[in-house]
C-alpha cells in the first residue's frame, strides 16, 4: 500500500457515495471532508448531478473549491461560476428533446442554474423533491451541460445509444425499480475527462489523488486517479476494478476512508 501521505487530493461521487437515499449527507461524512479542506488538501464532488442540486451541500457545509458536475461536463466552482464546460448543441438537444417526446419518456435537462423537463417527468416529479424543474417551454438556450432519459423501452434506448453526437452514461435504477435511466453528455465527456479538467486546475499528479465512487459512471472517475475506492454498496462491475472496497454509506465509508488513507 503506498504511505498515506503521498494522496494530496480528493474526489468523491455524490448519490450513493456520500449522499444516501434519504437525501442526506452524514454528519460523520462531512465532519471528515471539513478535515480534508482544513488540512488544505483538494476536495471536489464528482457527480451526474447538476450544480443547482449539489449547491446547497456545498454552500451550507463550506465546501468552497472547484466541482465536477453533469457527469464531466462542467468544472465549477461552489460559487457558481463555470470555468470550463462542454456543452450537448442546441439543435441536438432539441432533436433529443423532441425524439423522447414522441415517445412518453421521460426527459430532463441539467443546465447551470436552472433544471428543466418534459411533461412526462414533471407530472412524475416527487412532490417533495427540493430540486425545481422548469417546463422545456421555457428554455432560453438549448446549449444543455447534461440530460437525465429514463422511463423508455429497449428500442427507444437502442436508438439513443447509437447516435455519435452523444455520450449516453446508462445506469441500473438503485432503489428496486425495474429498468435503466441514463445520463447524456457530448461525447468523449465523462467523469474522467472532468477529472483531468480539475487535475490541471489544482496542478496534481492523478497518481496522487483519490476517488471514492459507488455506480456505472464511476468506473472513469476511479480509473482517473492513484486511487480508486469503491463502496462497499456499490455495483459489483465497480467493486472488481476498485483498488480497495470501503465500507458502505450506511457506515460513513468516506469518513473511514480519510482517515485510512490521509490520516486525518
Amino acid at each position: 500500500m503506498r504511505s498515506r501521505t503521498t494522496y494530496r487530493g480528493l474526489l468523491t461521487d455524490f448519490d450513493g457515495t456520500i449522499h444516501a437515499q434519504n437525501q442526506v449527507v452524514s454528519p460523520s461524512v462531512i465532519t471528515a471532508l471539513r478535515r480534508v479542506q482544513d488540512h488544505g488538501i483538494p476536495y471536489g464532488v464528482c457527480t451526474g448531478r447538476q450544480f443547482s442540486f449539489v449547491q446547497p451541500f456545498l454552500q451550507e457545509n463550506g465546501f468552497d473549491g472547484v466541482h465536477i458536475v453533469c457527469a464531466g461536463a462542467q468544472l465549477i466552482h461552489s460559487n457558481g461560476s463555470v470555468i470550463r464546460e462542454r456543452v450537448i448543441p442546441a439543435d441536438t438537444m432539441q432533436a433529443i428533446a423532441d425524439f423522447v417526446n414522441s415517445t412518453g419518456g421521460y426527459l430532463v435537462l441539467k443546465q447551470t442554474h436552472a433544471t428543466y423537463a418534459n411533461e412526462t417527468a414533471l407530472n412524475a416529479n416527487d412532490k417533495h423533491s427540493t430540486l425545481a424543474m422548469r417546463p422545456l417551454s421555457e428554455i432560453v438556450n438549448w446549449d444543455t451541460p447534461s440530460f437525465y432519459v429514463g422511463q423508455v423501452g429497449d428500442d427507444i434506448w437502442t436508438a439513443l445509444e447509437s447516435r455519435t453526437d452523444i455520450n449516453l452514461l446508462k445506469q441500473r435504477y438503485r432503489s428496486g425499480k425495474p429498468g435503466y435511466f441514463a445520463d447524456g453528455v457530448a461525447p468523449d465527456v465523462s467523469k474522467g475527462s472532468g477529472t483531468e479538467w480539475w487535475f490541471e486546475y489544482h496542478n496534481l499528479d492523478p497518481a496522487a489523488v483519490i476517488g471514492i465512487g459507488d455506480g456505472e459512471n464511476d468506473v472513469d472517475l476511479l480509473q482517473s486517479v492513484g486511487l480508486g475506492l469503491a463502496m462497499e454498496n456499490g455495483i459489483p462491475e465497480l467493486r472488481a476494478l476498485a483498488d480497495a472496497i470501503i465500507p458502505s454509506i450506511d457506515a460513513d465509508g468516506v469518513a473511514w476512508a480519510i482517515q485510512e488513507y490521509f490520516g486525518i
